[in-house]
């Protein structure tokens, strides 16, 4: 027998997942979807619950039962009916009575995802295996299945048989078909609903964002008009100060009015008593009246002081005491400039502090507003992490969808034969037919790789760009251009980019699923074996071949082939161009090269040139690429050791070969 539950697709984990985050974003107040309501009599109308309100029945994201007691014996479908992580944690459970240790669990699990191993061969081993026979646990059917996996492991015969019973089991594979497919449709639906829920919360977050945009603008109009106003208040207290300022030089003035008087007054009592002579001098002195004022913060000079020392005892004394009033004045004018300067300035402190405070006050009146911003903020953040994780539920409906079209396509082809030749048995060729699709079941899963670790089609295409003059150079002698063949081409960047700039391009890919996506953006791509397409080509068909991370998958005699094949079918003139992992920077050789499984082993750049030298190629360079960015570097400053651990750590992480046919 063929367990027909081995290939199932497990949703209940992913389904789980779903309802979780359902839940958890779900608004305050509600209750969750209603259940689906019961059939309708004849001749009613059913009601539906529209997405946007119920994205999903809770009924289908229930978890899934455990694995129940046993009654007398278990049966294969008690264990078949779990999946996954389910599957194997209730298979050691029920048969050796324990819970799966890391190891095994971790080994049982990779080979049932990459479908080296089947559920029944699974129960199997666990069932004969030294403890399970200590055990003693009895499973129902699981015998006769333990028999046919011997069968069909015998050689010739094994194989055989298999098919035979491919045959008799076509239409439970047809039916289980048939329930895979449903059960996509039924992904496909909770997820539609989910986008839609999650879409109608973006929407309403986007409002919120506008209700407060307009609040923000709002509060800085607020803030320019208390701004305005500080400011004129700031003009008009100025205005009064300067006021004072003018009437404080006013009441100055008064002052040296007066003491001019007072000074004339001085000098006649000085001349009523001196005489006429004396008077004359004095005279003389008045006219450095000015200078003496200037000079009566420093005090009368000891040089003229010297000078009227001959004048008598009454002369020298009223001198003495005209310089001191002269000095009490000007002491006094001092002091008062200095009290209204201390003024001035007590009022610019006081008009700053003012404007401070009468901001501060605005600032504190707006808080709350600054509390909202902050909410804005982090309801964005939330937003943009909504926004990633749809992103990447996208990328899985997309992946999921191509794997269930390359099971159908594979299922049709094989059902297809089996209308031909029915009830006549498959020839030998047939067999082997449908035995080569084995070599396509990683398709979708490479698809998926590359598009996880690869990178985006506009990096890759920018990184492309550095070829496009040599093929502009070709495209320069119309006489001996023909199309650009492009070996390997996976999803098609380059020849996208060829596109773009009006070239030529043919790519070839023996991956279906690449083909299909280049062919969906309108480019012209062909599924081949690429060394077979290449004998098939006449001699000088093309004006250049590339290859793109191709010939590190080549068994060493297989890409020696490929340089040959390209050598002849290149035109006179023609360029040939391969690019590969550069080994000679460590961390791509010893690290990052062998991410990809399907990678067989580095190749080194002169070793490669030396093989397009040798099979006819001249002008052979090699083409540095991809370096690591500049502040992954060690600072050399001079240092031999310092830059020779940069060259080896960090240096280009790509190279492409480079050669012509003359």
């Amino acid at each position: 027998m063929i367990d027909d539950q081995s290939h199932e697709i497990s949703v209940e984990k992913l389904m789980e997942h779903i309802r979780r985050e359902a839940r958890r974003r779900r608004p305050p107040g509600d209750e969750g979807p209603s259940a689906v309501s019961e059939p309708a009599d004849a001749g009613q109308t059913v009601a539906i619950d529209t997405p946007a309100e119920h994205p999903c029945d809770d009924s289908l994201l229930k978890e899934s039962p455990p694995l129940p007691p046993m009654v007398g014996e278990y049966s294969v479908g008690d264990f078949s009916r779990y999946h996954d992580r389910d599957f194997i944690q209730n298979a050691y459970r029920g048969i050796l009575k324990r819970e799966p240790d890391a190891p095994s669990f971790a080994g049982y699990l990779e080979h049932l995802r990459q479908g080296a191993m089947t559920k029944s061969e699974i129960l199997c081993q666990l069932r004969y295996s030294r403890e399970g026979r200590a055990k003693g646990v009895k499973v129902r059917g699981l015998l006769l299945l333990a028999v046919s996996h011997k069968f069909f492991k015998l050689p010739l015969l094994g194989y055989a048989l298999r098919w035979v019973a491919y045959l008799v089991r076509l239409p439970s594979i047809v039916r289980h078909f048939h329930t895979v497919e449903a059960q996509n449709q039924m992904l496909f639906s909770l997820f539609r609903d989910y986008l839609r829920q999650e879409d109608a919360c973006l929407k309403a977050k986007i409002g919120e964002i506008k209700n407060y945009q307009s609040l923000i603008e709002e509060i800085v109009t607020r803030m320019s008009d208390v701004k305005a106003l500080a400011a004129q208040k700031a003009d008009a207290r100025y205005l009064e100060e300067m006021d004072a300022s003018k009437a404080a030089q006013s009441d100055v003035d008064d002052f040296k009015s007066q003491h001019e008087a007072e000074m004339e007054r001085l000098f006649g009592l000085i001349v009523s008593k001196i005489g006429k002579a004396e008077y004359e001098s004095l005279m003389a002195l008045k006219a450095d009246r000015a200078e003496l004022e200037s000079m009566a913060v420093l005090k009368v000079d000891r040089a003229e002081l010297e000078n009227i020392a001959g004048l008598k005892a009454d002369r020298a004394e009223l001198e003495t005491i005209a310089a001191l009033k002269v000095d009490r004045a000007e002491l006094e004018n001092i002091t008062r400039l200095k009290v209204d300067r201390a003024e001035l300035e007590s009022s610019v402190a006081l008009k700053a502090d003012r404007a401070d405070l009468e901001g501060m006050g605005a600032l504190k009146a707006d808080r709350a507003e600054v509390e909202n911003l902050a909410a804005v903020k982090a309801d964005l953040k939330h937003i943009e992490a909504i926004h990633t994780r749809l992103g990447q539920l996208t990328q899985g409906i997309d992946h999921l969808r191509r794997a269930s079209v390359e099971q159908e396509r594979r299922l049709w082809l094989f059902l297809e034969e089996a209308r031909k030749r029915l009830p006549e048995p498959f020839s030998t060729d047939q067999l082997a037919g449908f035995a080569s699709e084995e070599d396509h079941l990683l398709d979708a899963f490479y698809v998926a790789f590359e598009d996880n670790f690869r990178g985006t089609r506009e990096d890759i295409k920018e990184k492309l760009g550095c070829y496009l003059p040599y093929m502009t150079e070709i495209e320069g002698a119309e006489e001996r251009v023909g199309p650009v063949l492009d070996l390997g081409c996976g999803r098609g960047e380059w020849l996208e980019l060829l596109k773009e700039h009006r070239l030529g391009g043919l790519g070839i890919d023996c991956n279906p699923v690449m083909v299909s996506l280049c062919r969906e953006k309108g480019l012209e791509a062909v599924e081949a074996d690429v060394l077979e397409f290449l004998r098939s080509q006449k001699n000088g068909s093309f004006g250049a071949v590339t290859g793109f991370h191709i010939i590190e998958h080549l068994p060493l005699l297989d890409m020696i082939k490929v340089f040959d094949e390209t050598f002849r079918v290149l035109k006179p003139g023609g360029v040939m161009i391969f690019e590969t992992p550069n080994p000679t920077n460590i961390l791509v050789g010893a690290s990052t090269f062998y991410m990809d499984p399907t990678h067989r082993n580095p190749l080194y750049p002169a070793s490669v040139a030396f093989i397009a030298e040798f099979r006819g190629f001249s002008q052979v360079k090699i083409l540095h690429l991809n370096p690591p960015p500049d502040y992954n570097r060690i600072d050399e400053e001079g240092s031999p050791v310092a830059g020779r651990f940069n060259e080896y750590f960090y240096g280009p992480r790509d190279y492409a070969v480079i050669g012509y046919k003359s």
